[in-house]
């Protein structure tokens, strides 16, 4: 029986598109006939080594040059159970290849999640992941699916300079996105059931009392109206542990007075669960100092909407002029709100159901930063 031959070639039709690229191909050689199959990578002629028939001078380089070592086996495995079935081969099966992995990964994953009833913050997260799959490779199927895979898409993303914590989230995303898709019959199993990783410790950055009054007092450029709401907003997640996401959520119907008493009940954009915060009875009524500002019963939003990239923008300018050395988003403002709860309190269980954990052990974290930052404060007193 003759054998397949297989060769990677580029740029076969001999044309650079507008970025000066050409399509790296594989061809199949078999009883005098050949046939072609996309890769996906485009190069420039220069990242092309024609002798060796392998990518060169490439940042992706070793990437990519795997990339093409997988296809390669699959095309070669598929050939070779096709001629052990049926004892004879034609360029033309490898159209069953092609029907057998009519589900794209990451294209199937998109799919998925733009039917999933999730927060806007958690589908741009998960856009993200795909994104990256797609990038790491775009031809990649269920069926060459591996624990191999799964590597591969590690090293990539620690080529990215990505967080540890940020890595580890890619892939519980795409971890989760698998699970369904045994359980959907799609495929057999998880290889990610192979892979583990470890979360990285990292500290939680909280404001003082002090840093808080700071931004309170601030005097900010009267033109700048945008940054002003941004000032009430942020201070308004400290004094509620509202993520920004629930923030551009709330409505007037979110708040309700009882008794003198005003109370925000909202369900969270993220966990989806529900947390009613007595906002009156809370440091003072100092939320209260912002809701009124803002408080429109006929408006449908209480902030003014914004995008994250804007909001970002102002809060850079917001630390700037307040002299903070501190990084403001509005995960210091939910830790501020957690780790002044936990020192005026000392209570884990009224932080948990204020905050909405599922876990007591993440609202016992700022009982111990409240205890930590009492210990370092101590550190520093000369007792002589």
């Amino acid at each position: 029986m003759k054998n397949i031959e297989f060769r990677f070639i580029y740029n076969r039709k001999n044309k650079l598109n507008r970025e000066g690229k050409a399509l790296v191909q594989l061809e199949a050689y078999y009883d005098r006939k050949r046939k072609y199959f996309s890769t996906g990578i485009y190069i420039t002629p220069q990242q092309w080594d024609e002798r060796r028939g392998i990518i060169k001078k490439h940042l992706e380089a070793q990437r990519l040059n795997w990339q093409l070592r997988e296809m390669l086996r699959q095309y070669q495995d598929f050939a070779m159970e096709m001629m052990r079935e049926n004892g004879e081969f034609d360029l033309s099966m490898f159209d069953i290849l092609k029907n057998t992995e009519s589900y794209n990964f990451w294209e199937m994953f998109e799919q998925y999640y733009e039917t999933q009833d999730v927060s806007y913050s958690r589908k741009r997260y998960i856009k993200r992941t795909i994104y990256y799959w797609k990038e790491f490779n775009p031809n990649l199927t269920f069926k060459n699916f591996t624990l191999q895979t799964i590597h591969g898409f590690d090293y990539f993303l620690r080529r990215k300079k990505l967080h540890t914590n940020t890595i580890l989230q890619h892939h519980k995303v795409t971890k989760h996105f698998l699970n369904l898709m045994v359980k959907s019959d799609v495929i057999k199993d998880n290889p990610y059931r192979l892979f583990h990783i470890k979360r990285e410790k990292t500290k939680r950055v909280f404001l003082t009392e002090e840093e808080l009054k700071q931004l309170e007092s601030l005097q900010l450029p009267e033109k700048n109206k945008r940054l002003q709401v941004v000032r009430d907003m942020f201070l308004f997640s400290c004094y509620t542990g509202l993520r920004y996401s629930d923030l551009q959520a709330l409505k007037p119907e979110n708040f309700e007075t009882s008794d003198g008493q005003t109370v925000l009940n909202i369900r969270q954009q993220k966990t989806k669960d529900f947390v009613s915060i007595p906002i009156s009875m809370l440091f003072n009524g100092k939320a209260m100092e912002m809701l009124d500002k803002y408080y429109d019963p006929d408006k449908e939003r209480i902030f003014p909407r914004a995008s994250n990239q804007d909001t970002n923008r102002q809060l850079k300018l917001l630390q700037a002029f307040a002299g903070l050395s501190k990084v403001l988003t509005f995960h210091v403002a939910r830790h501020t709100f957690g780790t002044l709860l936990a020192k005026y309190t000392h209570d884990p269980y009224l932080i948990k159901e204020l905050m909405g954990h599922a876990d007591i052990q993440t609202s016992m974290t700022y009982i111990h930063l409240t205890n930590q930052h009492i210990t370092d404060r101590l550190k520093k007193v000369d007792w002589e």
